[in-house]
C-alpha cells in the first residue's frame, strides 16, 4: 500500500499530469464515438449527407430549411458541409467537441475556484465519469447519434466555452484578446443556435455584464460584443418562417389536443416530466451525488440531525427510483413514481392519474433548494452562480412544457439541461472537498 501511495504521489505530481488526463479521456472520447456509430439513421443522417448533391451547395440547403423547416441556420450549414464529406470526418471532429466539452466544463469550475493541478484532475476526472453515467438514451441521443450530436452536444460544448471566457472576464478580469473574439464569433453562434442553450447563454452574459459593470466597474468591450452577437443569433432562430410551420406540423402530428391547453395546463403536466422526472429522477446517478456532497457540507456546517435526516430523503427517494429498474412497468406505475404518467393525461385522455408523486416531488425539489441556499459558501458570489447554474438546468428543461413534442422528442431534450446541472454539482464538489483530505497518500 505503502508503494502504490507513492507511486500516485509521483504521478499527482508529475509536470505532464494535465497532458496525460487530457492524452487519455481524447482516448477513450474516440473510442466512445467510434464504438457507438456503427450504423447512420436511415432519416435525419442520409438527408443531411445528400444535401449538397440535391441543394447545390450547403448554403443552400440552411436557406431551404430556415424558410420551410429548421430555424437553427447555423447547425443547419454546419451538419450539410460535413456531412459532405466521409461520416470519418464526423467522427474525428465529433471526438474533439466531446473532449473540448468535457476540458471546457472543467475549466469553468476552475476558472470560477482558481483550482491547484490537483483538485482540477479530479474534478475533470469526476465530470467525465458524471457523462458516462448518463443514460444510454442520452448518449445516443445526444452525443453518438449524428444529427443529435450536432443539435446537443456541439451546442453545449459551445456554451461551455462562451461561459468560460465570460467567467474568467469576470473572476479574473481577463480581458478578451482580439484573436480570440474572432475565433469566438462561431462558436456564440453555435450556442446561440437552439433555443435551450440561447437561453442560458444569453442570460448568463446579461447577468455576468451588468454585475461586473455596476460592482466592479470593469468593461470588455469584447465581451460585450459577443454578447451583442447571441442576442442576433437568438433572434434569428426564434424569428425563422419555419418557426410557426414546423409548429403547426409538430401539433398535428405529435400532440393534437396541445394547442387547447391553457397556459396553466401546459405548466401542470410539464413540470413534472421536464424537471422532477427529467432533471431528478432521470439522473438519479448525479442527484444522489449532490446529495452526498450535501450532507457532507451540512454535516461539518451545522451537524443537526434534523438537517442530516432531510438531506438524505431525496437521496433515498432516487435510490428507491435506480432499483425499480427490475420492473419499470410497476415503478412508473407507482403512486410515488408515475410523474410520466401523469404528465401524459391529457395526452392518454387519463385524467384521474393519481397526482401524489408530483406533490412528492415538488416537496422533494424543495428540500434540495432549501439546502442549497442554506449551507455556508465560500463566498455570495460563487453561491448565487451555483443557483444560476440550477436554475438555468431547471428552466431550459421546464420550457419543453410549451412545446408539442414535448414526449416525442427523446432524453436528448435533458442534455444541456443536464450540462448546468452538472456546473452546479461540480461547484457542491468543490465545497466538499473542503472537509475532505485529497492528500498524496490518500489520493
Amino acid at each position: 500500500m505503502q508503494k502504490l501511495s507513492e507511486k500516485l504521489s509521483k504521478i499527482s505530481n508529475n509536470k505532464n499530469i494535465k497532458l496525460y488526463v487530457n492524452f487519455f479521456l481524447f482516448i477513450i472520447c474516440l473510442l466512445l464515438i467510434i464504438g457507438q456509430n456503427i450504423r447512420i439513421n436511415p432519416h435525419d443522417d442520409i438527408l443531411h449527407s445528400q444535401a449538397v448533391q440535391k441543394f447545390g451547395s450547403a448554403w443552400n440547403f440552411m436557406l431551404d430549411q430556415y424558410t420551410n423547416w429548421n430555424s437553427r441556420y447555423f447547425t443547419s450549414l454546419i451538419m450539410a458541409y460535413i456531412m459532405d464529406k466521409n461520416i470519418w470526418l464526423w467522427r474525428i471532429l465529433n471526438t474533439v467537441v466531446l473532449f473540448v466539452f468535457i476540458i471546457y466544463s472543467a475549466k469553468i469550475i476552475q476558472v470560477i475556484y482558481n483550482l491547484d493541478i490537483k483538485k482540477y484532475i479530479i474534478l475533470l476526472l469526476g465530470i467525465f465519469a458524471s457523462f458516462a453515467l448518463l443514460s444510454s438514451g442520452i448518449w445516443t441521443q445526444s452525443i453518438t447519434w449524428v444529427t443529435g450530436s450536432f443539435n446537443y452536444l456541439w451546442p453545449a460544448c459551445a456554451l461551455s466555452i462562451s461561459l468560460f471566457y465570460l467567467f474568467n472576464s469576470v473572476f479574473n478580469k481577463d480581458k478578451l484578446k482580439l484573436y480570440k473574439f474572432i475565433v469566438l464569433i462561431p462558436v456564440v453562434m453555435f450556442a446561440c443556435n437552439v433555443e435551450q442553450s440561447a437561453l442560458i447563454c444569453v442570460t448568463m452574459y446579461t447577468i455576468a455584464i451588468l454585475y461586473y459593470v455596476v460592482k466592479d466597474k470593469f468593461f470588455d468591450k469584447y465581451i460585450f460584443l459577443l454578447y451583442i452577437i447571441m442576442i442576433v443569433s437568438t433572434l434569428i432562430v426564434f424569428s425563422a418562417p419555419s418557426v410557426a410551420a414546423r409548429y403547426a406540423s409538430e401539433v398535428q402530428t405529435w400532440y393534437p389536443v396541445f394547442n387547447e391547453l391553457s397556459i396553466l395546463q401546459k405548466i401542470v403536466q410539464g413540470f413534472p416530466y421536464t424537471v422532477l422526472y427529467g432533471m431528478i429522477l432521470n439522473n438519479y446517478t448525479e442527484t444522489i451525488v449532490l446529495l452526498v456532497f450535501l450532507f457532507i457540507i451540512l454535516k461539518n456546517q451545522y451537524n443537526k440531525k434534523i438537517y442530516n435526516i432531510f438531506a438524505l430523503i431525496p437521496a433515498f427517494y432516487s435510490i428507491l427510483f435506480y432499483i425499480g429498474r427490475i420492473n419499470t412497468e410497476w415503478r412508473d406505475s407507482f403512486f410515488l413514481y408515475n410523474l410520466r404518467k401523469f404528465s401524459t393525461r391529457y395526452l392518454d385522455n387519463n385524467l384521474n392519474e393519481p397526482f401524489i408523486s408530483v406533490i412528492f416531488g415538488i416537496f422533494i425539489f424543495l428540500i434540495m433548494i432549501y439546502f442549497l441556499f442554506k449551507i455556508n459558501w465560500s463566498s455570495i458570489e460563487r453561491k448565487y452562480l451555483a443557483l444560476l447554474f440550477f436554475a438555468a438546468a431547471l428552466m431550459s428543461a421546464f420550457i419543453l412544457s410549451f412545446s408539442p413534442t414535448i414526449y416525442v422528442s427523446g432524453e436528448r431534450i435533458w442534455f444541456i439541461p443536464y450540462t448546468m446541472y452538472m456546473f452546479g454539482i461540480s461547484m457542491l464538489f468543490i465545497e466538499a472537498l473542503k472537509y475532505i483530505n485529497i492528500s498524496s497518500k490518500s489520493l
